[in-house]
């Protein structure tokens, strides 16, 4: 499941717009018209990668690529043991700091709510 919202979204690539376009609640905050790219069109370092990344494409900065490019780096994670990891998976409890155990205790409790859609 990519996101608590909804979990008929299977897909990285959809679930990319979530925070880039979403509204409730707002977290992105980018404008649909797509103004924000031009940032990306103007910076030669991207220039070069989405043309690299893309090359069959006369413009290749476009947010469907960026989503592609976001969804292949996502795929490329792998947590392998990290500390939160090994707190939870492995109880260990002197993995991860107090201040850290108690920021997950907030994350998952009411009033913040980070971990609910409403």
């Amino acid at each position: 499941m990519l996101t608590w919202a909804n979990p008929r979204q299977t897909r990285l690539e959809d679930q990319a717009f979530v925070p880039m376009y979403g509204e409730h609640p707002i977290e992105l905050g980018l404008n649909v018209s797509d103004a924000w790219l031009e940032a990306f069109e103007r910076d030669r370092d991207y220039q070069r990668r989405f043309a690299a990344a893309f090359e069959r494409q006369p413009h290749p900065v476009t947010r469907e690529n960026l989503v592609k490019a976001i969804a292949s780096f996502e795929r490329a994670i792998v947590s392998a043991r990290s500390p939160y990891d090994r707190y939870h998976f492995d109880r260990d409890d002197s993995a991860i700091s107090d201040a850290a155990k108690r920021g997950e205790v907030l994350f998952h409790s009411r009033p913040l709510s980070c971990f609910t859609t409403t």
